[in-house]
């Protein structure tokens, strides 16, 4: 059952990376027009209640998402080494436990829906529309945790650019469905709630079409479930289990922050500035999640240089993509927001800063975190994890009610650099035989190189006046121009100027 080697070959990298961009372009695009949409046509209060509902459900998925990283782990390696028999058996094993995982926090989900209107604060006579949107949202992770099982297959080939075509179509189904039914019917959050499940309905159609297309010999069957196997596999999935919960204390209780103590207009206001550092995820898992098949494949062999190859091209090529983005909505924060939303929303221009600027590391984790997976060395970043997690809880309370939505960005942004640009660095370097700033050395660059096309994009911005999309057109584009130019002589070198090179070629042959 073992592939070629090919599809970890540079052609692969090529096309995974070029599709990636592609979709990153139009995702943008579409989640850049659809968020001002949804606010306009829900109003700031109900539509806080969508990034609300989406956080709070995301803690239902902690243990199945374990479950899933565990699984593209083993199922990785079972396909490089072990044959088809193995892969069965991790395959089988996670989709069953998976299964019953979801049906066991059903009564949870459940439970969520009806005390919503009593746990968060919502607009006057909004019980039901409350109520709708977390049913969906709940709905819509169940199905998303099921077809994280099936999408272990294309992860494990390492065929980003057939994910990425599901990516594309569940995207355009969502906002399709919300358009027509809302110029139907008046907007509610019931039909925004149908949109978000459109998303993963999609995407399971769409993996286990690529299953069977790339692995047909990978069967689930009962019979395939080991116990032993089970307990292996959870060994990993239970630190996986616990670094998840510790990050979602720290990502996905800033909105259920917000919505207790910012007040519903504010904390809707705040929900839709992550339409900014979601993309930013987005491109970076573009970018830097087509390493991650790679690393886990090296990580069997005892030469660990190659692995720490491929994790610092991650880092490099992932800076350089995300640092241009940070660096001009920092700089340009305020004209941002005012043409995107609103004049209203320019009170908004430094929870946007600080919510953003320490992303351009922050979001460099997934190399190091494979690091961390492939070496089956989770324990204490799991516990340092839980511990930043529990700990940036109080401070954003704290920073919320002390200094408002700005305050709420800052403690955020400091409690998530501890972890992914500090400690999860020094530590990955250290089981790898490093010295302790082997990757924060890289991480260093990615942090000035963001500070200087920050201060370049602010200073334009006191001589240009950006007060139009086509302003902004016309002065990114410059910026961007000056930027690749230097990063393309300056940063890299002739072999990463090669890949460069073919994703260009492959594009302009596509175009």
């Amino acid at each position: 059952m073992k592939e070629p080697v090919k599809k970890f070959g540079a052609f692969q990298y090529i096309k995974n990376i070029s599709s990636n961009l592609i979709v990153f372009v139009i995702h943008t695009i579409i989640g850049f027009w659809y968020t001002p949409y949804l606010v306009h046509s829900l109003g700031n209060e109900l539509f806080g209640l969508i990034p609300l509902a989406t956080s709070v459900t995301n803690y239902f998925t902690v243990i199945t998402t374990s479950v899933n990283r565990s699984t593209g782990r083993y199922l990785t390696i079972a396909l490089e080494e072990e044959g088809t028999e193995k892969a069965n058996q991790v395959f089988s094993t996670s989709f069953f436990v998976t299964l019953a995982l979801i049906l066991a926090v059903i009564p949870f989900g459940i439970g969520i829906v009806i005390f919503a209107p009593d746990i968060f604060n919502v607009p006057l006579n909004g019980e039901k529309e409350v109520q709708y949107i977390f049913v969906f949202a709940i709905i819509a992770l169940m199905l998303s945790t099921l077809q994280g099982n099936f999408a272990v297959v294309s992860y494990s080939q390492n065929r980003f650019d057939l994910k990425n075509v599901i990516r594309l179509i569940s995207r355009v189904a969502q906002v399709s469905i919300v358009i027509v039914l809302f110029s139907l019917y008046t907007p509610n959050l019931l039909i925004a709630g149908l949109g978000v499940i459109a998303v993963p309905l999609v995407g399971i159609s769409g993996e286990v079409i690529f299953w069977k297309k790339l692995l047909p010999n990978l069967k689930l069957k009962l019979e395939s479930l080991k116990l032993a196997l089970l307990k292996k596999m959870m060994g990993t999935s239970f630190w996986m289990l616990v670094i998840t919960i510790g990050s979602l204390l720290i990502t996905s209780m800033e909105l259920v922050v917000a919505n207790k103590t910012l007040g519903l207009n504010v904390a809707g206001m705040y929900g839709a500035l992550f339409t900014f550092p979601n993309n930013l995820r987005f491109l970076a898992g573009t970018v830097g999640g087509v390493w991650g098949p790679t690393i886990l494949a090296k990580s069997s062999s005892p030469n660990k240089e190659e692995m720490d190859y491929f994790v610092k091209l991650a880092l490099k090529f992932t800076g350089l993509a995300i640092a241009l983005p940070v660096g001009y909505i920092v700089g340009f924060s305020r004209q941002l927001i005012t043409i995107w939303l609103g004049p209203e929303f320019a009170i908004m221009d430094w929870a946007l800063i600080f919510m953003v600027v320490t992303l351009s590391t922050n979001l460099l984790h997934n190399p190091i975190y494979t690091i961390l997976v492939s070496q089956n060395k989770l324990k204490i970043p799991a516990l340092i994890t839980l511990l930043i997690g529990i700990g940036s809880v109080f401070l954003m309370f704290f920073g919320s009610k002390q200094f408002g939505a700005v305050g709420l960005a800052v403690a955020a942004a400091i409690m998530f650099s501890l972890k992914n640009s500090v400690l999860f660095p020094i530590y990955a370097a250290k089981i790898l035989g490093y010295p302790w700033w082997h990757y924060m050395t890289r991480l260093a660059q990615v942090t000035m190189i963001t500070l200087g096309i920050s201060i370049l994009s602010h200073l334009l911005g006191r001589i240009v006046e950006v007060n139009s999309y086509t302003m902004i057109l016309a002065t990114g584009i410059p910026v961007t121009i000056l930027y690749g130019v230097i990063v393309y002589f300056g940063a890299l070198n002739a072999k990463e100027k090669g890949y460069l090179t073919l994703i260009f070629k492959k594009n302009r042959k596509a175009s």
